[in-house]
């Protein structure tokens, strides 16, 4: 591996690379692939389709209609966060610095001397595991076009003194199977009434991939105290915000309370926004046995032929396809 001034000086322009041409449109919406940005997409979205160019594979669900046929129908998603699963990943990976204002029942919980019941209210949320159809008897009801349908229950408030377990968790998986899961979500309300929701999970059909990470990614959240990448009354559906990375990587802060302000910065949990076998691909390019199975799987993900599935088994499995990090 050249570095940039050695490639510079020792690479003839026959051996390099052909150049990528990427065009930018002004206002284009914020979709985005590897050949077409808009002025509007974030940090997030250009660097996963700059890392296509590097050689590597989109790994979420996803059908793409051309012709007739899903040129996406062999792909095999992973079960790993990275951010070639899913862009929003980077929060996974990057503290976000936040100042948020506080209210009265915000400074009695900060003020208060109950670590747990802090740590309770500035703790993951539901929105930032992931994106799903939330539905009850009352307004809605399971929308076969999302990936995962969670049944909302509420369950009987309780006050601080009342939560079994790890007080502290916000988030708290009950159970799983092939197909489904179920967890739930305490909310601070006040300093002694948590209101605590049962989400019912089910993976919609052909997508039970996402029954297993999204357990996962629960209990990887949940494994200890971690601070949310949103202020505690702040609901989102992906986290924003990670546009000036030398803000975000000032330091472990907080929490801090400045008469109504309170400040903090998020705790991820993930030490890298690529696993493995992505960096053995960037770096050891299309070599044999360099990269576990990443090449041959990955070139499973977008056909243009009419080739049947006949994916290798071993893609299924993390540690050949994509690699796992050591946590």
């Amino acid at each position: 591996v050249l570095s940039p001034q050695e490639a510079e000086t020792q690479l003839a322009d026959a051996n390099r690379p052909q150049a990528s041409r990427i065009e930018v449109f002004p206002n284009g919406g914020s979709h985005a692939n590897s050949a077409q940005f808009s002025e509007n997409n974030d940090c997030m979205t250009i660097t996963h389709e700059l890392l296509h160019h590097l050689g590597l594979a989109d790994e979420y669900h996803q059908e793409y209609m051309a012709n007739g046929r899903d040129l996406a129908r062999c792909r095999v998603p992973s079960l790993q966060e990275s951010i070639m699963h899913k862009t929003y990943s980077i929060h996974s990976v990057i503290p976000k610095q936040l100042n948020c204002s506080c209210d009265s029942t915000c400074q009695n919980i900060m003020n208060s001397d109950q670590e747990e019941l802090k740590q309770l209210y500035l703790g993951i949320k539901l929105e930032e595991i992931m994106i799903a159809n939330i539905y009850d008897d009352t307004y809605s009801n399971f929308n076969p076009n999302f990936e995962i349908n969670c049944k909302q229950t509420p369950l009987e408030p309780q006050t601080f003194e009342e939560l079994e377990g790890e007080k502290w968790q916000r988030l708290k998986l009950l159970g799983q199977s092939s197909n489904s899961f179920e967890f739930i979500e305490r909310v601070v309300s006040s300093e002694n009434f948590i209101v605590i929701n049962k989400y019912s999970c089910q993976c919609r059909q052909g997508l039970e991939s996402e029954c297993t990470r999204i357990p996962k990614k629960i209990a990887n959240w949940s494994s200890k105290p971690r601070r949310s990448g949103s202020c505690p009354t702040e609901y989102f559906r992906e986290p924003t915000g990670y546009e000036n990375y030398a803000e975000n990587y000032g330091g472990n802060q907080g929490p801090t309370l400045t008469g109504n302000r309170l400040s903090f910065t998020s705790e991820p949990y993930l030490p890298s926004l690529l696993l493995p076998n992505h960096f053995n691909r960037i770096l050891y390019g299309e070599c044999e046995n360099r990269s576990g199975m990443y090449n041959q799987c990955a070139e499973w993900g977008f056909l243009t032929d009419d080739r049947q599935c006949n994916v290798p088994a071993a893609c299924y499995n993390p540690e050949q396809f994509t690699g796992t990090l050591r946590q």
